[in-house]
C-alpha cells in the first residue's frame, strides 16, 4: 500500500548554509547522486525570496523573534521532508523520464495539491511564524518538499524544581548526597514557576508536542490531516521504526543495483558460455562434415578414375571396330551438345542479354545433330552391307 512519508532532520548553525545551498541547487552534496540537473528547472520555492539564502532567512527569523543560539552545538533549525510512495505520484501523472521536457505549468496539479495540504498542515503543527522556507524538488527520484523551521518556544512560564532547606538555608541532602525535593503539607512536590522569554530550544519545543510520544503524535496527525485525504497508509504504528538516513538508504539502493548488475553480468556470462558451447558443437559438426566430404571426394575420385578407364577402353574398342571413328566423333559431338546446354542454362541465369546470341548458334547445332543422325544411318547401312558380303 502506498504511504505518506514525513521525517524530521535537525541542524546546527554551521550546517544551515550547506543545507540551503543544496536546496537552492547552488552547490550540491557529492553524496546526493540522485539529482538530475535537466529537471532542476521544475523545482519550486513556496516561500522565502529567491534572492535570499536560507542562512540569511534563518538569521532574519531569529532577529524578528528575539532569539539567538546560546551554546555551541545547539540545534538551530529543523527540516521536515514530506513525500509519498513513488507509485502515488505516478498515479497523479508524474513521469520522471519525460519530465525534463516539461515546464512548471505542465506539472500535474494533483502533485501541487498534495504539497499544498502538506504545507497547510505544517503551518499549524510547527507554527506559521516558525517556518523559514519551503521548497518542492522535482529533480530527484521522487517529488518531495523541504520545510525549514526554527524550534522556537514562545514566552511562557518555566517550571523550576524547588529543594528543601534547613533553618540556616542550606540544602538538605539524603544519605547519597542528593538534594531532597521540597514538598507541601500534603506531601506534593513544590515547583517554582518563572516567566521565561521566547527562546530557541528543540527539547522544550517537542516537549510541548508530547515529549517522548511527540514523534508518534506528529505522524498520526499528518496521517489524519493529509495522507488520509489520498487514501495513503500510515505505515507501522508503534513499531519504533525510524526512517533510514539518506546515505544509508542510498547505500542500500546502490547495493541492490550492484546485485542486479551482478545478476545481469552472470546472465551475460552464461549466454557467452552457451554460445561458446554451441560454437564448439558447430566446429565438431564441421569436422565431421569435412571428414565425410573427404570420404566422398575419395569415392568420387575413384569413380572418376574408373569412368576414365572405362571411357578409354571404349574409345580403343570403337577405334578397332568398323565405322568406329565416325561413331566416336558422334559421341564427342553429343558431349559438346550436353556441355553447351549446361552453359546455356548458366548464361541465361547470369547474363540474360546474351540469350539472343546463344539462340542464333542453336540452329547450327540442330543442323549438326541432323547430319550426325544421317551419317549414323549411313554407317549402319554400310556395315550391314559389308557384313552380308562377308557372309
Amino acid at each position: 500500500m502506498d504511504c505518506g512519508i514525513l521525517r524530521i532532520k535537525s541542524f546546527t548553525v554551521g550546517s544551515i548554509g550547506h543545507i540551503g545551498a543544496e536546496e537552492d541547487r547552488t552547490r550540491c552534496s557529492e553524496r546526493n547522486g540522485d539529482i538530475d540537473a535537466e529537471r532542476s528547472h521544475l523545482n519550486v520555492r513556496v516561500c522565502r525570496d529567491n534572492e535570499q539564502t536560507l542562512f540569511r532567512a534563518w538569521q532574519d527569523k531569529c532577529e524578528m523573534m528575539g532569539v539567538k543560539v546560546s551554546r555551541k552545538g545547539q540545534i538551530a533549525m529543523e527540516q521536515a521532508v514530506i513525500t509519498a510512495s513513488p507509485n502515488f505520484f505516478k498515479s497523479l501523472g508524474w513521469d520522471k523520464e519525460t519530465a525534463w521536457l516539461w515546464t512548471v505549468k505542465e506539472i500535474p496539479l494533483g502533485i501541487f495539491d498534495y504539497f499544498n495540504w502538506a504545507i497547510t498542515w505544517a503551518e499549524k503543527y510547527f507554527g506559521v511564524n516558525n517556518i523559514i522556507s519551503a521548497t518542492i524538488h522535482m529533480d530527484e527520484s521522487t517529488p518531495h518538499m523541504h520545510i525549514d523551521y526554527v524550534p522556537i518556544v514562545e514566552r511562557s512560564k518555566r517550571r523550576k524544581d524547588v529543594y528543601a532547606r534547613d533553618e540556616q538555608g542550606c540544602l538538605i541532602r539524603d544519605k547519597k548526597g542528593h538534594c531532597i525535593r521540597a514538598r507541601d503539607s500534603e506531601g506534593k512536590v513544590i515547583y517554582d514557576y518563572q516567566e521565561a522569554p521566547t527562546r530557541l530550544s528543540r527539547t522544550e519545543y517537542w516537549q510541548q508536542r508530547g515529549g517522548r510520544q511527540s514523534y508518534r503524535r506528529m505522524q498520526d496527525d499528518f496521517y489524519e490531516q493529509v495522507s488520509s485525504l489520498y487514501n495513503l497508509g500510515r505505515g507501522d504504528i508503534g513499531s519504533g521504526r525510524q526512517h533510514i538516513e539518506q546515505e544509508r538508504y542510498k547505500a542500500t539502493e546502490a547495493r541492490n543495483r550492484a546485485y542486479e548488475a551482478e545478476q545481469a553480468a552472470q546472465n551475460a556470462l552464461n549466454t557467452v558460455l552457451q554460445a561458446k558451447n554451441d560454437l564448439d558443437t558447430i566446429e565438431r559438426q564441421k569436422e565431421d562434415i569435412r571428414g565425410n566430404m573427404e570420404v566422398l571426394m575419395d569415392n568420387a575420385e575413384q569413380t572418376l578414375q574408373r569412368s576414365n578407364e572405362e571411357w578409354n577402353e571404349t574409345i580403343a574398342l570403337l577405334k578397332r571396330e568398323p565405322g568406329g571413328p565416325q561413331a566416336l566423333e558422334k559421341v564427342r559431338d553429343m558431349i559438346k551438345w550436353r556441355n553447351y546446354q549446361c552453359g546455356l542454362n548458366a548464361l541465361a541465369e547470369n547474363n540474360p542479354e546474351a540469350i539472343h546470341k546463344v539462340k542464333e548458334n542453336t540452329e547450327y547445332l540442330i543442323s549438326l545433330g541432323q547430319r550426325l543422325r544421317n551419317q549414323d544411318n549411313s554407317l549402319d547401312h554400310n556395315y550391314s552391307y559389308e557384313d552380308r558380303a562377308e557372309r
